[in-house]
C-alpha cells in the first residue's frame, strides 16, 4: 500500500519586499505582486534531498496538472535537490517528490498543491495587468477602479502680461491678452485645475498650450511644446493649490512662437489631457479645453512690463499683481 507522510504546516514570513512560505526540507519564494488572494502566477523551487536512496531506488519529482490529471515535469535524482527557477503557475498544480525503484513507485516524500491566480482577482472584468484597483471591484473605464474623474479649468485661474493681468475669465473677444513676437510673454499663474468627479485619476495625462485659430484643436495648431506638466492626482472636488511652490504655473514667450502664425487674432488654448491619455475614464472631457481670446502681434503696444510680482494680502487673501514698467 502507498504511504503518504503527512503535509506539514506552512510558517509565513513577511518582509517589505517579498516573503517565502518555509516547509520541512524546501521553500516556495513568492514577490508581493506574483502571491495575492493565495494564488501563485510564479514560484522559485527548491526541495533538497534528504540522502541518498536506497540500493536500486531514485527520487522522482513530478509536476502534475490538478484538474484534468496531465504530467508537466517528471525529473529524476539520486542526490543534491530538485529545483525550479521563475516555474510558471498557469494550471492549478500538484508538486510531488516521490520514491521509485527498477519495479515502481515505492513511496511518497512529499505533495503539495499550487492554486493559479485568475487572470481578474476582483471579478470586475479588468484583468489584473491594466486593473489599478486589482482587490476591489471598479470598472473598465477608470481602470478597474471605482468612479471616474473629472477634470476642469476654472474662471479664476490668472494670467499676466505686459499691461494685463487678471482671471481668465475677464478675458473676451473685446478684451484680448496680447502677446507680442518681440519681448512678449503670457504668464499663467496659478493654473487652477479641479477634479468634478467621484474618483483620483488612475493613469498620467497633462496640461498643454496651444495657439488655434479657433476655439478647437487641430493638428496645424501652434503648440507650446516647452510648457507642459503633469495633471496633479487631485481626489474628488479638489483643487491645484492657489499659492505656494506646488501651484500650477507656466511662461509662454513670444518669441518661440517665432514667424510659425501670422500677426492676428487667434485663441489661446489650454487643453487637459490633448493626446487623450485618460479618453474614456473621464466622466467627461467637453471640459478639457478652455480658450482665451488673443491677438499674436509684431512688438507690444504701450507700456512693457520688466518684471511683475505676484502677492496677496492676508486681510482678504486675494491675489494682485504688482508690476514694473519702462516706458
Amino acid at each position: 500500500m502507498k504511504k503518504i507522510l503527512p503535509v506539514f504546516l506552512f510558517a509565513i514570513v513577511f518582509s517589505n519586499s517579498a516573503f517565502s512560505i518555509n516547509e520541512k526540507a524546501h521553500t516556495y519564494n513568492f514577490s508581493d505582486t506574483q502571491y495575492q488572494n493565495g494564488c501563485v502566477t510564479t514560484t522559485d523551487f527548491n526541495y533538497p534531498l534528504p540522502n541518498n536512496p536506497p540500493s536500486g531506488q531514485t527520487y522522482v519529482l513530478h509536476v502534475w496538472t490538478i484538474d484534468e490529471p496531465f504530467l508537466l515535469i517528471e525529473t529524476l535524482n539520486t542526490s543534491g535537490s530538485f529545483q525550479l527557477n521563475n516555474f510558471q503557475i498557469n494550471i492549478n498544480t500538484i508538486f510531488s517528490v516521490n520514491l521509485y525503484n527498477n519495479i515502481g513507485f515505492v513511496e511518497e516524500l512529499w505533495s503539495n498543491k499550487l492554486y493559479k491566480c485568475p487572470n481578474d482577482f476582483d471579478l470586475d472584468g479588468v484583468t489584473n495587468s491594466i486593473d489599478e484597483c486589482p482587490q476591489q471591484a471598479g470598472n473598465a473605464a477608470n481602470f478597474g477602479c471605482l468612479g471616474n474623474p473629472d477634470f476642469t479649468i476654472l474662471d479664476n485661474s490668472y494670467l499676466w502680461a505686459p499691461g494685463w493681468g487678471s482671471e481668465f475669465g475677464d478675458v473676451s473677444s473685446s478684451n484680448r491678452v496680447e502677446l507680442a513676437r518681440y519681448g512678449g510673454f503670457m504668464t499663467v499663474d496659478p493654473l487652477l485645475i479641479k477634479n468634478i468627479g467621484n474618483s483620483a485619476r488612475r493613469r498620467f495625462s497633462n496640461v498643454q498650450f496651444f495657439i488655434s485659430s479657433d476655439q478647437i484643436l487641430s493638428s496645424n495648431d501652434f503648440r507650446f511644446t516647452a510648457n507642459t506638466f503633469s495633471i496633479p492626482n487631485l481626489a474628488p472636488f479638489e483643487t491645484s493649490p492657489l499659492y505656494g511652490s506646488n501651484r500650477l504655473k507656466t511662461r509662454l514667450e513670444g518669441s518661440t512662437v517665432g514667424n510659425n502664425l501670422s500677426y492676428g487674432n487667434y485663441y489661446l488654448l489650454v487643453i487637459l489631457d490633448p493626446d487623450n491619455l485618460l479618453e474614456g475614464s473621464e466622466l467627461n472631457t467637453a471640459n478639457n479645453t478652455y480658450a482665451l481670446p488673443m491677438t499674436y502681434t509684431n512688438y507690444t503696444s504701450g507700456p512693457q512690463i520688466v518684471d511683475n510680482k505676484y502677492l496677496k494680502t492676508f486681510y482678504d487673501n486675494l491675489p494682485y499683481s504688482f508690476n514694473t514698467v519702462s516706458r
